[in-house]
């Protein structure tokens, strides 16, 4: 698709930029995606269902970064045609992940549940945003487990809003 979007700058000059973004995290994150469902889960007692052996790894970004690196990006006045890797270089397993959220609410490890593995699932993610740190003199915070944290008390603190969401 960003292929397609490169197109029309080249062809017709449309002003584009294209970002790829690595895994979000933080507050009002759906619960399907891995975090808030390995927190909800974990409140509510449930298992945390982890994928094959769980080493596979994903490199993540807390959103509010993520909004940063766009706000630059769309108030930058020379970047149309360009293609910027965002993401902080924080790389962890899913497994890992778990055992942080497992001993943060203080539940039962035994929470944690090996689950088949999806074919073709993707072993790691990750990018190199270099590009784009260079350009703007970026830093991405990099404090993945304080971040993560703060996304747990915030789904501890807002069971209002993921609850309306997981009993649809």
């Amino acid at each position: 698709a960003d292929r397609l979007v490169f197109s029309y700058w080249a062809t017709y000059n449309l002003p584009v930029v294209i970002t790829r973004c690595v895994n979000n995290y933080g507050p009002y994150q759906y619960p399907e995606k891995v975090i808030p469902l390995f927190i909800i889960n974990a409140l509510q007692g449930k298992s945390l269902p982890v994928y094959g052996t769980g080493k596979n790894t994903r490199e993540w970004i807390y959103v509010s970064d993520h909004c940063s690196a766009l706000d630059l990006i769309l108030h930058s006045k020379d970047t149309d045609g360009e293609v910027f890797n965002l993401g902080s270089g924080i790389e962890y397993s899913s497994l890992n992940i778990a055992k942080f959220i497992i001993k943060k609410l203080n539940v039962s490890p035994q929470l944690i549940n090996f689950v088949k593995d999806r074919p073709g699932h993707v072993k790691r993610h990750s990018v190199n945003s270099n590009k784009f740190q260079k350009k703007f003199n970026f830093k991405f915070t990099n404090n993945f487990f304080n971040e993560l944290e703060d996304t747990i008390n915030w789904y501890q603190n807002n069971q209002c809003w993921w609850d309306s969401i997981i009993k649809k």
